[in-house]
């Protein structure tokens, strides 16, 4: 009894283990009664059960971990445009690159816990970036913002309700709306 107590280590480990308790106290019985071919019976069974409630709890975890993994790439291609548009959202990038990698190797090895403490790192980071980014890179009416397919910081002017460039078109920008753009020797 006191082995599966030990054992029960997971939250819901402890919970399954819960039923168990009746069957080693009969097989605790039977054996302070002598009875030790009935008792190694029922110590058996409670052996037996044990791994199935390991199997189940296995299981369980594995689809977890197959849901926070769908959660972490959904999450993902939800901060993907914003990939590359400011410095400080590359960091966010690295640090989840190396949570998902982490998480898939725990995953790989079944240390289950690990890989979904991991999986949630990646989730809470993209919606960080999704958050400042849609602050930031989003127009909202009375809000300066930044376009980012271009990096162009607009300004909101209230009396006129319109954004405006905080700076002058630069080249560069203006070559990512016309390609062939050419200004000659004014770069």
């Amino acid at each position: 009894r006191k082995l599966l107590k030990d054992g029960a280590e997971d939250p819901d480990m402890a919970a399954m283990l819960g039923d168990l308790d009746g069957i080693t106290a009969t097989a605790e019985q039977l054996f302070e009664q002598e009875k030790y071919e009935m008792a190694i019976t029922v110590f058996k069974q409670a052996i037996g059960a044990m791994h199935d409630m390991e199997n189940q709890l296995k299981t369980k975890k594995k689809e977890a971990i197959t849901e926070l993994k769908r959660d972490a790439e959904a999450a993902l291609t939800g901060a993907g445009h914003y990939k590359g548009i400011d410095p400080s959202f590359e960091k966010a990038f690295v640090d989840a690159d190396v949570s998902m990698s982490l998480a898939g190797d725990y995953s790989a090895q079944e240390q289950f816990d690990p890989a979904m403490k991991e999986y949630q790192k990646v989730i809470d980071i993209f919606k960080r970036v999704i958050a400042t980014g849609s602050d930031k890179f989003t127009g909202t009416i009375g809000k300066n913002w930044t376009v980012p397919s271009v990096g162009m910081d607009m300004i909101w002017i209230d009396k006129m309700k319109v954004w405006v460039g905080k700076f002058e078109v630069t080249n560069a920008q203006y070559r990512k709306f016309k390609r062939n753009h050419d200004s000659k020797k004014a770069e």
